[in-house]
């Protein structure tokens, strides 16, 4: 799974704060309306956004985000509220009131030129409280690189990043870093000893990075997690793919093709299908969906 883009690719995730302390995960719960409700009696009607026991219909084409340049990447706030995606070479915020109205003001953000972009695969995420935005490096002839901006409200513009480094004050070098909903831990591309890069993941101490734990025995591409970190959505191919975990101390494993998500070729030819974001709720899933024509947003969803 290669895009055959060199740019901006968001996907999901963040790393914070300042020191080599521990530091308490950002708060990204913004209300419990966006938590599934669950049954408050026989007769009520359920209020939850989908059935979890079915899976996402085909993906659709998020129209509103649709330009002439492409689109590719999506990230969003546990809110569902504040989005950013890439298209061309700007990052895009958008906003909307809630999930089920349309994303609009799309605005480029103004952050400083990524350094080494040249050959390099750039990726950016937007954390759980729209707060914090990760910047990182991880393909190409470049050094995978990973920096931090941040802004004290979402109407605030995003200050100086700062570099993650590993212990002893080198730069941190891992692929597509990406945090986990709840910010209690971060994922990263490493290759393994077997010579192919497979998935890392490691608790959040500010913005050192000590160690890591390897939780896939496979290479996942470009990938997406749920919320609660115990579901995998990843590229392989032109196929999308779903692995579990009972809890965070396992690895993922049992990956089964999504076929709904699974596009034929038709007209401009499928190039590939990335899934990029997972709402909080776990019903909609956002993929980048490329063709020989260009790259859009798709979203998928879950019936009720």
């Amino acid at each position: 799974m290669k895009p055959s883009f060199r740019g901006v690719l968001p996907l999901v995730g963040l790393v914070a704060c300042m020191g080599d302390e521990p530091v308490a995960a950002p708060v990204v719960d913004a209300g419990a309306a966006e938590a599934s409700v669950t049954d408050a009696g026989a007769d009520a009607p359920s209020t939850a956004a989908c059935d979890p026991s079915k899976d996402f219909g085909p993906p659709v084409l998020v129209e509103e985000l649709r330009s002439n340049l492409g689109e590719y990447g999506f990230t969003m706030n546990a809110a569902q509220t504040v989005a950013i995606f890439s298209r061309g070479t700007d990052v895009v915020q958008v906003r909307r009131s809630g999930p089920d109205t349309p994303f609009t003001g799309a605005a480029p953000l103004q952050l400083p030129p990524a350094p080494s972009v040249e050959g390099q695969m750039i990726v950016h995420s937007l954390s759980s409280d729209g707060l914090i935005i990760l910047r990182g490096a991880g393909d190409g002839i470049g050094t995978p690189f990973t920096e931090v901006f941040s802004r004290p409200t979402v109407d605030a513009a995003f200050g100086a990043p700062v570099r993650l480094t590993i212990r002893g004050g080198e730069p941190f070098q891992g692929r597509f870093t990406v945090l986990a909903g709840d910010g209690s831990s971060f994922y990263w591309l490493e290759p393994s000893p077997q010579g192919r890069s497979v998935l890392l993941q490691v608790p959040r101490l500010g913005t050192t990075v000590n160690g890591g734990t390897q939780v896939t025995d496979f290479y996942p591409g470009t990938f997406a997690l749920s919320y609660d970190g115990l579901v995998l959505y990843f590229t392989r191919k032109e196929a999308v793919f779903r692995a579990t975990r009972a809890t965070h101390a396992d690895r993922f494993a049992g990956s089964q093709e999504i076929t709904s998500l699974t596009l034929p070729q038709g007209d401009g030819g499928l190039v590939y299908a990335l899934p990029t974001h997972v709402t909080r709720d776990d019903c909609s899933l956002y993929m980048t969906i490329g063709r020989v024509d260009g790259a859009h947003i798709y979203v998928a969803k879950r019936p009720k």
